[in-house]
């Protein structure tokens, strides 16, 4: 947002955020200026670093002070530290600094940064509690640790994702524990088969199927709730699936529950001197036991197709997502077992989708302290240390990170055994055991759907255990251009439990019925475009070289500073599909245990942990994701893509780069966006991918050969063999895209839109082009519909062409204007070879081309506002440009970036209490008109507003020849004397009368009138033979309140309000008719470019910004403020030209601004200002008034505002603007003639 200079308070915020200031128990210190240039804070920085190397040196011991170590508990589920905590006060500065910028493997400073090769081979067992990893690589790293810190003030990490922990690093009590649990952040539902006396042995089976169901089903649940607090479940099945639940699976949670907890406070006694005294009573263990049965739910199957009599997943997915109090969500099948690595990568993928929150919303890249005592977010921690916070802490309140889905492909293993989970090392002999007789399914094995919670789409009633329903799902977010699709089968391993099946899912009774609904819905079969192939990221483990500075740690306690962490330099503007950053980011998260896993000193040999596992089964670990982007099906970019079916195709090569970037910036400003770039290079498809541009790499030659055969150095250019080349890979692509039944609009980079040109379309064609001399249709702009007649001509215009194009390999000179595929698609259209085939030519006024709009000018002589420009009939790159430079139309800047349209707005006033008036009268020596305005003002009711109002008379100075004219110098004398006499009430406003000493001229009176001091200052322009209605204040003051000061309605395109009936309209097409002969039937006001020179009200930021523009713009003593084809340049000329005329320039700027004002359209052209037209500069006589005055009250036109952006919006030629109004802005730049010369670019 554009905050402009103008304030009406001259208070100063400090700025500064996290970090500013430095508490201290005396008070509020000035923020120190750096740590180098703070001794103590080299001193804190040195003293923490030497800790680090003692904990590195100890981390290697199987215990610590008496406490076995167990790996803590991080990232998604138990969110706590990532960022690392600070401390409460300043001298706990060191310890902020030890974890303030997260785990993002950046150290404090590069020079005390600290390596550790050394631990790089140590096992994962002697991860301890202080989090020192055989990966810790930098300081950052302590992100999560409990340094002992200066004065005991550190606090940081307490185990299992608590900030908290006091002092020398301890381990809070389990009393404290378990009173201050974790909500959990993941739900995973499923839908489970009958399990009619289902039991754990084969014994009581009626059959080895169910059987191995049943296994499955208490594994795969029992390592679902094994993944740890964080982590809610919910089943849906028939009664007898929830008695199974309660007579298997629930007794199993307790022994293992109540195993877990004898086993964790006998590891754990040293590390809290009270529990190994036995000074504590130690209540977790129940207190976990009812936590783990509390986040196990059974509930009945809400819904049963009664023709099938199986669930469907429509209200399934509905009752889960209304069951589910998590901010993430997982459906699985019922036979899947899934590990820790499942939800490091959520949190990775959740910490990228915070990046692309566009409106700040979502996972915080910092949090700040707010005194969640459980690390969640932020804060204090509970036992009075530093703050918890910071990094991607995705907790209970993880907000809006927008539409995602995680999916991947399983691995199916057969597996009839019960897995013991209170065996420490059931996880490495399960592995292992997948990776012997495992085998990965293919892409179409996707088991899992993971999600945000309200971020999924309502889905169709398919019925469960049959096909396409999951097609369904990933199509959607492969192709939705607001979600994102992403492949984690790199780094989830999930684990299928084979089972005997009986029929395949496509040959059960209902198949038909999930293929019909998916088929309706997408038009297309969405095995095609929704399959693991076509995702929109993959994400990636932990690769050298890929890891990118992320966020920084929020400070704790009560100073920011104190442990305030940095937020890395990360450019995510574009990570919006279709717009998406295509570049490699990475999210920092570590790993976490199972709650039914401990580390020993006995095993360390081989981890117990899940997060070992990793490694195991071969899969990268997911401290350091990212998201690498991947190349997707033709279907799928189209599906994305096209709006209507209709896809915007332009062809690109490396000459032409940055015309495909000037091309996409117009694309945007017209709201286009289903466009999709032509890659006629591998490299260009590189680079487009890069910029976040959806682009399909596509090459076809004549002769099948590499497309290196025909290639050249620079541009290609028309007329060249490589241009023909270049056209026959574009013309097969064209053919490929209406074969999939999606119509085209084909268009050069050398063509711009500046409006929408699909309502100028006939839709009664097949085939429409711009129009190209007087029967031909040009090839650089057509639209194609994908009917069947289109398809067949165009499958003739490849054959022909390809034949033409080989005669031209075998020729030394061709001609390019006849050997072309545009030649052959208008030898085919005139000789009408496709019968039935309907075509016909684009307006010139709505596509013109280069010889209309740059040679001849007809476009701008004429008013015209065309749809597309084609800056054709020039040839080369450079040529084309200079031309685009020269109007205004070159839209890139120095780093090949789109300039900000539209230009920043202002900001709505702040503070609407200081709003005030000023009244501008700008006479010279008309004293009778003078006293009637002046009564006129007197006499106004002013009731309504209880500020100021302020009075301001100026009175020109005679010129050199007036001032011999002893009539006139009196006249203004009496003028004077009428002002300064004049009884303006004091406690309305202030009075101020301005005899001009030096001539002025009306363009000067009106110029230098006015210089707002004010944001919430308006000003209202009158000259002296204008008259004011008794309830003009009123009515403008209601106005006011609702179009300036109403933030909801703000918009700061509009300059101000204009009170007079405006008739006139400038452009020649329309010259002569009046605006309320065109207006929609009742209007009462409406948005009008044409600028109001009676009676004009003015916003402060709106003038002060034309005012510097007309200081810079009159620097030029060569440049006119004419544009288009308007009656007004006429008028300004026969005036000495327009560089004397004061609304010349505005106009012109408003033209270039794209702004506009609010007029009334009262009945019988009623107005509130009436302009006298007395004789003067503007009327050679006295003509009387240019409208009646308004009567009485106007209701309901004094009370009734609509909202802003429902009012009708006219241009300067009275089109009116459907678009979004942004459009405007620029107009009056390229449709000038007057200064720029393009003749000079002619062919």
């Amino acid at each position: 947002m554009k905050q402009s200079g103008l304030s009406c308070s001259t208070k100063m915020a400090n700025g500064g955020g996290s970090g500013s200031w430095y508490p201290s128990p005396t008070g509020r210190q000035p923020p120190v200026p750096g740590w180098r240039s703070s001794p103590t804070m080299i001193i804190a920085i040195l003293a923490c670093l030497s800790v680090a190397n003692f904990y590195l040196s100890v981390s290697h011991a199987p215990s610590l002070g008496g406490y076995q170590t167990r790996q803590p508990s991080q990232g998604l589920l138990e969110v706590s530290v990532q960022g690392g905590g600070g401390g409460g006060t300043a001298a706990a500065a060191a310890a902020g600094a030890a974890g303030g910028r997260g785990e993002a493997g950046v150290a404090v400073d590069q020079a005390h940064s600290l390596r550790s090769e050394n631990s790089s081979s140590s096992s994962s067992s002697l991860s301890s509690v202080f989090s020192l990893s055989s990966s810790l690589s930098s300081l950052a790293k302590f992100s999560s640790s409990s340094l002992k810190c200066i004065n005991g003030q550190c606090g940081g990490y307490g185990v299992l994702g608590r900030s908290g922990g006091r002092g020398e690093g301890t381990r809070p009590s389990r009393s404290t524990l378990s009173t201050r649990r974790l909500e959990p952040t993941l739900t995973i539902w499923t839908v489970l088969r009958d399990l009619v006396n289902a039991t754990l042995t084969s014994s009581g089976q009626a059959d080895a199927r169910a059987w191995l169901e049943t296994i499955g089903t208490y594994n795969s649940i029992l390592s679902w709730i094994a993944l740890g607090p964080g982590v809610r479940v919910i089943l849906f099945g028939r009664p007898d699936v929830c008695a199974f639940v309660n007579r298997e699976v629930r007794p199993a949670l307790r022994r293992l529950s109540k195993k877990h907890s004898s086993e964790d406070v006998q590891h754990g006694a040293g590390a809290d001197p009270a529990a190994a005294a036995g000074e504590v009573e130690d209540d977790g263990g129940e207190q976990e036991q009812e936590d783990v049965q509390a986040r196990l739910q059974c509930l009945d199957i809400p819904c049963i197709s009664p023709e099938y009599d199986v669930p469907s997943y429509d209200c399934l997915y509905e009752t889960a997502e209304r069951e589910s109090t998590t901010p993430y969500i997982m459906y699985s099948n019922s036979d899947m077992i899934y590990f820790h690595d499942l939800l490091t990568a959520l949190d990775s993928v959740v910490g990228h989708m915070a990046l692309v929150s566009s409106d700040g919303g979502g996972v915080p890249l910092t949090t700040e302290g707010n005194g969640v005592a459980d690390g969640v977010r932020g804060g204090r921690a509970a036992a009075g240390g530093g703050g918890g916070g910071g990094g991607i802490g995705v907790g209970r309140d993880g907000g809006d990170v927008g539409a995602f889905l995680m999916i991947g492909e399983r691995t199916d293993v057969g597996y009839p055994f019960v897995i013991d989970f209170g065996d420490p090392r059931w996880g490495s002999r399960f592995v292992g055991y997948v990776r012997k007789h495992g085998r990965p399914h293919g892409p179409l094995g996707m088991d899992y759907f993971v999600y945000a919670r309200n971020k999924f789409p309502k889905i169709p009633p398919f019925l469960v255990g049959r096909i396409r329903w999951d097609n369904w799902i990933v199509a959607y977010f492969n192709g939705h251009p607001a979600a994102v699709s992403i492949d984690c089968t790199e780094v989830i391993f999930a684990v299928h439990q084979n089972h005997m099946k009986v029929g395949g899912s496509h040959l059960r009774e209902g198949t038909d019925h999930n293929t019909r609904l998916t088929v309706g819905a997408f038009k297309r079969d969405p095995k095609l475009t929704g399959t693991l192939a076509d995702v929109d990221f993959r994400l990636v483990g932990t690769v050298a070289g890929k890891i990118v500075p992320y966020v920084g740690g929020g400070g704790g306690g009560d100073a920011a500073a104190a442990g305030g962490g940095q937020v890395s330099a990360v450019d995510v503007s574009a990570w919006f599909k279709p717009w998406g950053n295509v570049g490699h980011h990475h999210l920092s998260s570590s790993s976490s245990s199972s709650l039914f896993t401990s580390s020993s000193s006995s095993s360390s040999s081989s981890s117990s942990s899940y997060t070992s596992l990793s490694a195991e089964h071969g899969r990268p670990t997911c401290p350091n994701c990212w998201l690498e982007r991947n190349d997707q099906s033709l279907d799928v970019l189209l599906m994305r893509q096209a709006r209507n079916d209709t896809i915007i195709i332009a062809t690109v090569t490396a000459g032409y780069l940055d015309f495909a970037l000037n091309w996409v910036c117009f694309l945007q400003r017209v709201n286009l966006t289903n466009f999709l770039l032509h890659a006629a290079e591998p490299d260009v498809h590189d680079s487009l991918r890069e910029r976040g541009l959806p682009s399909f790499l596509y090459q076809e030659d004549a002769f099948e050969k590499s497309s290196e055969t025909y290639r050249k150095e620079g541009p290609i250019d028309y007329g060249t063999v490589e241009y023909q080349a270049l056209m026959y890979s574009r013309t097969c692509f064209i053919n490929k895209i209406l074969r999939k039944n999606y119509s085209v609009l084909l268009c050069d980079l050398d063509v711009l839109f500046l409006r929408n040109p699909f309502p100028f379309f006939d839709p009664s064609l097949d085939i429409q082009g711009a129009k190209h001399k007087e029967k031909k249709i040009s090839g650089g702009f057509i639209f194609f519909r994908a009917t069947d007649l289109t398809i067949s001509l165009w499958s003739k215009v490849i054959w022909q062409h390809k034949q033409i194009y080989r005669k031209i390999l075998n020729m030394t000179k061709f001609d390019p204007h006849s050997m072309t595929e545009q030649e052959v698609t208008n030898m085919y259209l005139l000789n009408n070879s496709t019968k039935g085939l309907r075509w016909g030519q684009i307006p010139v006024h709505i596509v013109a081309d280069g010889k209309r709009f740059f040679i001849d000018k007809e476009t701008q002589k004429r008013g015209e506002w065309p749809a597309a420009l084609h800056n054709n009939f020039i040839i080369g790159h450079g040529r084309k440009k200079r031309r685009f430079v020269k109007v205004g139309l070159w839209v890139l800047d120095d780093n090949e970036k789109c300039q900000k349209f539209p230009a920043d707005p202002f900001l709505p006033p702040a503070d609407s209490s200081k709003l005030s008036y000023a009244i501008k009268i700008l006479c010279y020596n008309r004293p009778e008109h003078l006293s009637n305005l002046l009564s006129a003002l007197l006499a106004a009711d002013y009731s309504a507003f209880n500020g100021r109002v302020s009075l301001d008379i100026f009175i020109d100075y005679p010129d050199e020849e007036d001032a011999k004219n002893a009539t006139i110098v009196a006249r203004r004398e009496e003028c004077v004397t009428i002002a300064r006499s004049f009884p303006w009430p004091a406690d309305r406003g202030e009075l101020r009368v301005i005899p001009r000493s030096v001539h002025m001229g009306l363009a000067g009176q009106w110029l230098t009138s006015w210089f707002p001091t004010c944001d919430t200052e308006v000003a209202m322009v009158l000259e002296d033979d204008n008259v004011v209605a008794p309830q003009f204040f009123q009515w403008l003051h209601s106005a006011v309140r609702r179009y300036f000061l109403d933030p909801a309605e703000h918009d700061s395109r509009l300059y101000g309000i204009c009170m007079q009936s405006q008739h006139m309209i400038p452009g020649k097409n329309v010259y002569g008719k009046k605006t309320w002969e065109l207006l929609p039937p009742g209007t009462t006001f409406f948005r009008y470019q044409q600028p109001s020179t009676w009676g004009p009200v003015f916003f402060a930021k709106q003038w002060a910004e034309f005012v510097s523009w007309y200081n810079s713009k009159t620097e030029d003593p060569d440049f006119n403020p004419y544009f288009s084809n308007m009656i007004t340049n006429e008028w300004f000329m026969k005036r000495g030209g327009g560089r004397g005329v004061w609304s010349a320039w505005w106009m012109r700027f408003i033209a270039e601004r794209g702004w506009y004002g609010l007029y009334t359209n009262f009945p019988n052209q009623m107005a509130l200002v009436v302009n006298k037209r007395a004789a003067g500069v503007n009327f050679p006589r006295d003509l009387g008034d240019n409208s009646p005055m308004v009567e009485g009250q106007l209701a309901p036109y004094m009370t009734d505002f609509p909202s802003l952006r429902d009012l009708p919006l006219f241009d300067f030629h009275f089109n009116q603007i459907m678009e979004d109004p942004s459009i405007l802005e620029g107009r009056g730049v390229y449709s000038d003639f007057y200064n720029v010369d393009t003749e000079s670019e002619v062919a």
